[in-house]
């Protein structure tokens, strides 16, 4: 395939993988959990999902605020599965299906690990308030995280041998694999943080610069990790993959366009 063309559909595979991981995360996760404890939905966009859940006990409301999360999980699980049986792993849905694993184990393994140093408003610092003794749940919510961050390592070294060849550089073809989704995603991040609605527009800023480029920093160490060139096979150019083009430009529109601005429910 045309190097351009090549480029083309990365950039396109990592830009559906970003906003089915946001989408999920939001309307799914968090709306969807709502809607299951009884909660009220009001309006949803790139960053936040406002609900009515003044009638939910202690764990509804603990679960309401994890299930973001646990979607982000729960794709993992699907993607992983599905990887596994492919017979031809060396193909667009394969390297899909990879970077659904990769990225929603970096982005929710750092969002739980790290995220409630960050501000004390996220979902992962919330969830703490009240539970005793707190040092346990605090500690079993990094045990989590950081058993994702290691699954994100460990997929990404696993399959990462079937997207590339001997016939150019390893080194940039690794960034071309791990580092262009990474900037894409942070792309795609910042684009929406412009066009959500807040008060704040620098703070959503560099919320969409956390939540994308610093929580997928694992993909950009990916990059600079030596690999054996006697775990390459040679493989044929990946064959092009129109429905999965026109899937990719319906959800990056629909993040873009439709939720980011804002849904009022």
């Amino acid at each position: 395939m045309n190097k351009k063309i090549d480029l083309l559909y990365i950039i396109l595979m990592a830009g559906m993988c970003w906003a089915l991981l946001i989408v999920g995360h939001e309307i799914i996760g968090h709306g969807g959990a709502a809607l299951l404890v009884g909660g009220e939905l009001i309006s949803v966009n790139a960053m936040y999902f406002d609900h009515d859940i003044s009638n939910a006990t202690f764990w509804q409301e603990k679960f309401v605020r994890a299930n973001g999360s646990f979607i982000n999980i729960i794709f993992v699980l699907i993607a992983v599965v599905w990887i596994s049986r492919l017979k031809n792993k060396s193909t667009w849905f394969g390297y899909l299906l990879w970077l659904i694993i990769m990225m929603n184990c970096f982005q929710a393994g750092n969002y739980i690990a790290f995220g409630k140093f960050i501000s004390p408003g996220m979902d992962w610092a919330i969830i703490l308030n009240n539970l005793e003794p707190r040092m346990l749940w605090g500690t079993l919510e990094m045990c989590l995280g950081i058993s994702l961050i290691v699954l994100g390592f460990y997929y990404g070294r696993k399959y990462h041998y079937y997207f590339l060849d001997l016939k150019s550089s390893l080194l940039k073809q690794r960034f071309k694999i791990f580092g262009i989704p990474v900037l894409t995603a942070t792309l795609i991040s910042l684009s929406a943080a412009l066009v959500m609605p807040t008060d704040d527009r620098l703070l959503m800023i560099w919320g969409g610069i956390g939540n994308s480029f610093f929580f997928l920093t694992g993909m950009l160490v990916l990059v600079f990790i030596p690999t054996s060139k006697e775990k390459i096979k040679e493989i044929s150019l990946f064959q092009g993959n129109q429905r999965l083009v026109i899937a990719s430009i319906i959800l990056m529109g629909f993040y873009l366009l439709v939720m980011s601005p804002g849904i009022n429910f």
